[in-house]
């Protein structure tokens, strides 16, 4: 938690829309989560690193776009 709050922990909340804690605890959410599957996936599967990374960045690409257009589709 402490090196996540040392990239998040000092970002005004000024001009956010939503509450600065509650970015800060979902962003921590995500980043711990994405490095755990990632950490994992390594344990499992060493030695198709570049494999790894290419599945690692497709998952950010999904949650991206996910959190930038939302789950539902344009009426």
């Amino acid at each position: 938690m402490r090196q996540f709050l040392s990239v998040f922990g000092t970002i005004s909340g000024d001009n956010l829309l939503y509450d600065r804690e509650r970015l800060i605890d979902i962003l921590i959410w995500l980043l711990a989560k994405t490095r755990d599957d990632f950490l994992h996936a390594m344990e499992q599967n060493s030695d198709n690193t570049r494999k790894l990374k290419k599945i690692y960045r497709e998952n950010w690409d999904f949650y991206l776009s996910v959190l930038k257009t939302g789950i539902y589709k344009p009426s």
